[in-house]
């Protein structure tokens, strides 16, 4: 007897399942990070509906740090820089395990008690500070005749006088003081005449129209001089964001230190770049202005922010 085998006029292929498999493998002083795609793809006879599955399959290997910031595992470029990936899946153990403090990571094996204290000290003033600059910046003027920060309110109430058909405009402008108490800086009176609009006859018979143009008188009824300068402008918000500043680079000088107390650090900055060689180890770091994003490479470009 013989077999006959089919001819299926197949369509066009239809990816119908992806799958991606991820191993590590420790070479040198960096991991080999594998991924692996398996595609199934399927192809069904137009005629019949016989149908045919096949499999794809692509690899590809990439050179790679793993590190840890505060408990949770990122993957760093070995080569080139990167922005930092978190990883939910299993994971090698981290090469660098990092805690955050201020605005910088530090590797746990750096991390001093006794600066650390003194840290926690200077942030707790800078908090206060930052709580005083926030005060300052919610209110609009500082008033220098009464030497006290204050909102300004302007409001206007207007009447129509249809006999004269004109628009009576009161503005008030005041000032709100801290405690609350109302102080009137001025207030003005506007008379506004509408425009009005008639139509008139022209000596060959036509009617045109005319228009008046509107005309305003103003009179200031009450004025009140308290001084003023825009908050930001005053000497009070100037010293507390020159010593705010001041301290924040007091905790990074001392973060700094604390790092250098614990491991031979070469520090290079090459424009945008800072690279950084930690006990013969590498790591690079660059804040990328356009994106506003940072980009590490190695498992010290966290540890390299700090010598920016």
């Amino acid at each position: 007897m013989r077999k006959i085998e089919a001819d299926h006029d197949l369509g066009s292929p239809r990816v119908v399942d992806e799958r991606n498999e991820v191993t590590y493998s420790r070479y040198g002083n960096h991991y080999i990070r594998t991924v692996t795609t398996r595609r199934f793809i399927l192809y069904r006879c137009r005629r019949c509906g016989y149908e045919e599955v096949e499999e794809e399959k692509d690899t590809y290997d990439e050179e790679v740090n793993i590190i840890a910031i505060d408990n949770i595992p990122y993957l760093v470029g070995y080569t080139r820089l990167t922005l930092v990936q978190r990883l939910d899946t299993p994971t090698p153990e981290a090469e660098v395990k990092y805690v955050s403090v201020y605005h910088y990571y530090i590797p746990e094996d750096f991390i001093d008690t006794a600066i650390m204290s003194k840290i926690e000290e200077l942030k707790k003033e800078i908090a206060e500070m930052y709580k005083r600059i926030q005060y300052i910046n919610s209110y609009d003027v500082y008033l220098t005749g009464l030497g006290k920060f204050a909102k300004k309110v302007a409001n206007e109430t207007k009447q129509y006088d249809q006999q004269h058909d004109q628009w009576r405009v009161t503005e008030e402008t005041y000032y709100v003081l801290e405690d609350g108490t109302k102080l009137t800086k001025q207030i003005v009176k506007h008379q506004k005449y509408r425009c009005r609009q008639r139509s008139v006859p022209t000596d060959e018979g036509e009617w045109v129209r005319q228009e008046e143009c509107e005309s305003t008188e103003t009179e200031v009824l009450e004025t009140h001089d308290y001084g003023e300068i825009p908050a930001f402008k005053t000497q009070i918000y100037n010293d507390y964001m020159k010593q705010k500043d001041g301290l924040e680079q007091e905790i990074k000088k001392l973060l700094q230190q604390m790092v250098r107390n614990k491991a031979k650090v070469d520090v290079q900055k090459d424009g945008e770049r800072v690279k950084i060689k930690v006990n013969d180890d590498e790591g690079e770091y660059m804040y990328n202005w356009i994106d506003r994003t940072n980009y590490y490479r190695g498992k010290y470009g966290p540890l390299a922010m700090l010598f920016a």
